[in-house]
């Protein structure tokens, strides 16, 4: 999976989309270990580094000699790229990696979220939120939504499945709960009725 990934971007970036929880941080760091001429520069885009979060994807507006990698999850910057999407394309070789359960990827979202812990992606001591201890409303809900279909928009050259991916040889450790992450959601009929049924389209 990761060689015909590298083989089929050629000389080309490569850019990792995903919404949160979906694996673009192991991907990025499985693709980095197979070929470390590649420029890693981790996650790009993120609204807490920058007021126009959408400039760090410049870099792969263009190809240079060594080409980059990376990956992007928040929200602004995505959308900030897409006026840009066609030159992008051109000169990036575009992963998207999405997650078939909606509610799981739901769940651990609002996990890291209500621990104030989103942006650390590996962090391994969540066992201090008790379970039916978050109400989601329905802005969160919608939210979500909204991340998934942004992520449409970039036409990946290469979709992949969460559950399909084998992690193993990540650096990046899967996290560690002290309960399944949906549990802590007190109101999770409510979020089951919402995404259970809800699929990416697909192409």
């Amino acid at each position: 999976m990761v060689n015909n990934i590298i083989a089929q971007s050629q000389n080309k970036n490569i850019l990792i989309i995903g919404s949160p929880r979906s694996g673009t941080h192991p991907m990025g760091s499985m693709i980095k270990k197979e070929k470390n001429a590649l420029n890693y520069l981790g996650e790009i885009a993120m609204s807490q580094c920058s007021k126009t979060p959408w400039r760090d994807f410049d870099p792969f507006l263009s190809i240079s000699a060594r080409p980059m990698l990376a990956h992007a999850v928040q929200l602004n910057g995505k959308i900030g790229i897409l006026p840009k999407i066609k030159q992008l394309k051109e000169n990036s070789y575009i992963v998207n990696i999405r997650r078939r359960d909606k509610v799981k990827q739901f769940a651990s979202w609002i996990y890291f979220k209500s621990i104030g812990a989103i942006y650390h992606f590996d962090h391994q001591f969540q066992d201090y939120v008790a379970p039916k201890s978050y109400c989601v409303s329905y802005n969160d809900i919608e939210q979500f939504i909204i991340e998934q279909l942004i992520d449409d928009q970039f036409q990946a050259d290469t979709t992949l499945y969460y559950e399909d991916i084998d992690f193993t040889k990540s650096t990046i450790k899967k996290n560690s709960y002290a309960f399944l992450p949906e549990l802590m959601i007190e109101n999770l009929d409510e979020v089951k009725f919402y995404l259970s049924d809800w699929k990416y389209p697909i192409n």
